[in-house]
């Protein structure tokens, strides 16, 4: 604890807002490192990195709608992480293997079979 900081522990506005914020984060954090790899670097490129979707989706050999069902995949996995995570029951949330999720409805999606 820094020197300059209050004594007791009590919950703020500030406190809530940020521990909010870090739950969201890491909710999303762990959607990535859930999704496959392609779709997660696609999305990585498009959005975090504000490159144009046409050209990501060229650069992957994909389209443009690839890299929005890929998003909206994203945020359904984020939101049900968030879900967890804001439950507080972070023990059956930690002991998850983090597999991949499996998006086979999409023509793009590469098997993992197709990936070795």
């Amino acid at each position: 604890m820094r020197g300059d900081s209050p004594a007791d522990g009590a919950a703020t506005p500030m406190n809530g807002a940020n521990s909010e914020r870090f739950l969201q984060t890491l909710a999303v954090s762990r959607a990535f490192d859930r999704m496959p790899e392609k779709c997660a670097e696609v999305v990585r490129r498009a959005y975090m990195e504000k490159h144009d979707r046409e050209h990501v989706a060229k650069d992957f050999g994909t389209s443009a709608d690839f890299i929005e069902f890929c998003t909206e995949r994203l945020f359904e996995v984020a939101s049900d992480l968030y879900e967890e995570l804001s439950s507080g029951d972070i023990d059956e949330f930690e002991s998850d293997t983090h597999s991949a999720i499996p998006l086979s409805t999409h023509a793009d999606h590469e098997t993992p079979a197709e990936r070795k």
